[in-house]
């Protein structure tokens, strides 16, 4: 088979129109597998902290209300976030703050053996494994390595019985600062250029509650909902050991560090917040007025408007706003 190019085929190259069939676009296969792979998982029954201070309480009470937990949709855009996001953490997990002696504690697993152990990441690892052959040990040492495992909780003191009380999620670490002598449960937050410099110009601008934490802040303010998030893991951290599902960290924790990253130019914010105990009160009294409300649209909704961003593709716009959105029941034939 000859390989030559006609005259015809090296100019349709040269001007962008090769006959040769192209390949399709690697962003369209990942949009299409982050889409495919959004609608497939079903929408947790439990609530989490990142999403407890932002959630639609009209939206959260009537998926109670009509046992649905599915997703119409996947959004390509919000879980190419989410990717960068996880990359990010465990970069600064298991290499940057991981390599930094005695300060970030937690419970680290052996990507080898998978023994587990919790405190600063320990020294190399001295066991081994079996070959699948039963031939040759695989040392730890060698072959494995440290993995920061972010620590799980589940506080279900509302009602134990019923997930839908429950408050689930991961804590990011436990901090040690030897100037204060003191632990902090740390936050990381990944954010672009806009959101990132909206945080740093938030520095002294906060009136009221909030306003003794700018002075405690080393740097800048974080957004409330990134506050309110990071208050919930203190309590959580302590119902855990209380529980004895985690071993005590060996001091007292002093409040929440919270370190915002730029995706775009790799800086970062350090935030430093006093512990406050009234936020897990705040989450649970949410939590209560959305499990027993009999008409869902007395709570509060998530979107002023019906052209904000979150309406535009909510499941059940069209019945807070009808006079702006159709009910797509209405075109089932």
């Amino acid at each position: 088979m000859s390989h030559t190019k006609t005259f015809v085929d090296v100019a349709l190259c040269l001007s962008g129109r090769s006959t040769d069939k192209e390949p399709t676009s690697i962003t369209t296969v990942i949009d299409e597998y982050l889409v495919d792979k959004g609608k497939s998982r079903p929408i947790s029954k439990r609530f989490n902290p990142s999403s407890l201070y932002h959630l639609c309480q009209v939206e959260r009470a009537t998926r109670i209300k009509t046992d649905n937990w599915s997703r119409d949709e996947g959004d390509a855009q919000l879980s190419r976030y989410g990717v960068m996001g996880t990359a990010i953490h465990e970069a600064l997990q298991n290499n940057l703050l991981a390599s930094i002696p005695g300060k970030l504690w937690g419970k680290w697993e052996c990507t080898n053996c998978h023994t587990t152990s919790w405190g600063f990441r320990p020294k190399p690892c001295q066991d081994y494994v079996i070959s699948s052959n039963e031939k040759t040990m695989i040392s730890c040492e060698q072959k494995g390595s440290w993995h920061y495992d972010e620590m799980y909780f589940q506080y279900k003191d509302v009602n134990p019985d019923d997930e839908r009380y429950w408050i689930t999620g991961y804590c990011d670490g436990i901090w040690f600062d030897q100037d204060t002598g003191k632990w902090y449960a740390l936050e990381l937050k990944t954010k672009g250029l806009d959101v990132f410099d909206g945080v740093y110009r938030r520095k002294g601008k906060t009136e009221g509650v909030h306003q003794e934490v700018v002075k405690q802040t080393y740097r800048s303010l974080p957004f409330e909902d990134q506050i309110f998030q990071a208050q919930l893991y203190v309590p959580l951290i302590m119902d855990a050991v209380k529980k004895g599902l985690m071993p005590e960290p060996p001091g007292q924790l002093g409040g929440v560090i919270v370190l915002n990253i730029c995706r775009d130019n790799c800086r970062d914010l350090h935030s430093y917040i006093p512990y406050d105990p009234t936020h897990l009160n705040s989450a649970v009294a949410v939590m209560k007025a959305i499990m027993n409300t009999e008409n869902p649209h007395t709570l509060c909704r998530k979107c002023p408007k019906p052209t904000s961003t979150y309406a535009k593709r909510c499941w059940m716009a069209h019945e807070c706003f009808p006079d702006h959105y159709e009910n797509p029941e209405k075109n089932d034939y």
